[in-house]
């Protein structure tokens, strides 16, 4: 960037009302960013749930069968 000089107060206000514009543009830029980044937490927190709630958390007769064996279930087992 070049050297303004102090005194010449036309390039300092257009200096000014420049980086007043990058200003806004940055602030537009990182409203759009915070906007997408809620998007995506919300996504994730959504697929979180559907991999890790309740509904996910279903044991299967099978998996008790071997944890406790069948005696536990009160039941017996038929297959050989």
């Amino acid at each position: 960037m070049p050297e303004i000089d102090p005194n010449d107060l036309a390039a300092l206000l257009e200096r000014l009302n420049k980086l007043e514009a990058e200003l806004e543009a940055t602030k537009a830029e990182l409203a759009v960013a915070k906007a997408e980044l809620a998007r995506k937490d919300q996504i994730i927190e959504a697929l979180q749930k559907r991999l890790f709630g309740s509904k996910s958390e279903r044991l299967d007769p099978d998996q008790l069968e071997l944890l406790m064996g069948e005696e536990a279930l009160g039941t017996v087992a038929t297959r050989r």
